[in-house]
């Protein structure tokens, strides 16, 4: 039993829900499998007593969250309770300023390994001081959550049906740290396009250095001496001016990475719930799809005419 905004509130169980999100979480185990996903839980365990946050776990597990939706700084949800009509859940993360969101790109861009993790789907652990030294928290606040809203009759702050809702996203956020990101104002796509072009611009500047390197040192006698021979004139034998070689495919150590952000791109399934992640049960079909690629690009293997083969 707990207050209520009128008197006294008494317990009841919730009315069965059709067609909610279940929690993948099975009872005895941890809503969180990487560090990210660990301080989003420790946040609530800080400051939800263990009744409630038993009964919230009991919710996201049966499945009582009916529907969620995300978007920068706001979190709407539908959670059915005791009554017909599910209650409306609604909490505000604030969103970084202009000055901390340059502050942090630019933090991000800075460290080529950091922005690989980050596109690959991993939140490197220095994601949480980049964000503190902006002054901009990645994660909610103990009074953050306390000003989170229900429109259930139980006063408590956070209500069961909050916790259940920031349980489920505890797991989403596990399986995709940008929708952490998102919360603060970083969405996906654009920061995406900012790591990538970012690179993309860095490797042009450098070709184009390297370039013009070459044309300093080789000068006028560099260029005559690559001059190939004249019709009739002979080759000397100890000289090759024309080096060519056999064309081979090999895979550069990086293709993973560039595969896994690439899954992360198409990864739009929020709340997804297949026996495994959404990116884990896509990430074989996709690494075979790129080998039998290659096979027929180095012709190890003849592409398919007609009705392509199953692919095991």
């Amino acid at each position: 039993m707990s207050g209520t905004r009128g008197g006294f509130y008494k317990y009841r169980k919730p009315r069965e829900a059709r067609g909610g999100i279940k929690a993948r979480t099975a009872r005895g185990h941890a809503f969180a499998s990487n560090w990210w996903s660990r301080r989003w839980i420790e946040v609530m365990e800080e400051s939800i007593d263990a009744g409630r946050l038993a009964r919230g776990k009991s919710y996201a597990r049966k499945g009582q969250v009916v529907g969620i939706s995300i978007e920068p700084g706001l979190v709407t949800a539908c959670v059915q309770g005791s009554r017909k009509t599910p209650y409306q859940v609604r909490f505000g993360i604030e969103t970084i300023s202009g000055e901390a969101r340059e502050m942090i790109l630019f933090r991000f861009r800075e460290n080529a390994a950091f922005a690989a993790r980050l596109l690959a789907g991993e939140l490197p652990e220095e994601t949480e001081e980049i964000f503190k030294e902006a002054k901009a928290p990645l994660f909610p606040t103990k009074s953050a959550l306390r000003r989170f809203k229900c429109s259930c009759p139980d006063d408590a702050a956070p209500c069961k049906h909050i916790v259940a809702v920031l349980l489920l996203l505890g797991e989403e956020i596990s399986d995709d740290p940008f929708l952490l990101l998102k919360l603060r104002g970083l969405e996906k796509e654009s920061l995406i396009n900012m790591l990538t072009l970012e690179s993309a611009r860095d490797e042009e500047i450098e070709a184009r250095d390297f370039g013009e390197a070459c044309e300093l040192s080789g000068g006028a006698e560099a260029s005559e001496s690559a001059a190939p021979p004249m019709e009739g004139e002979e080759l000397p034998a100890d000289e090759n001016w024309f080096r060519g070689g056999e064309f081979s495919f090999e895979r550069a150590e990086t293709d993973n990475g560039r595969r896994a952000a690439a899954l992360e791109v198409m990864n739009d399934f929020p709340f997804w719930r297949g026996e495994h992640p959404f990116r884990q049960t896509l990430a074989p079909i996709y690494e075979q799809a790129a080998t039998y690629a290659g096979e027929i690009l180095t012709g190890e293997k003849k592409k398919p005419i007609g009705r392509p083969r199953k692919m095991i």
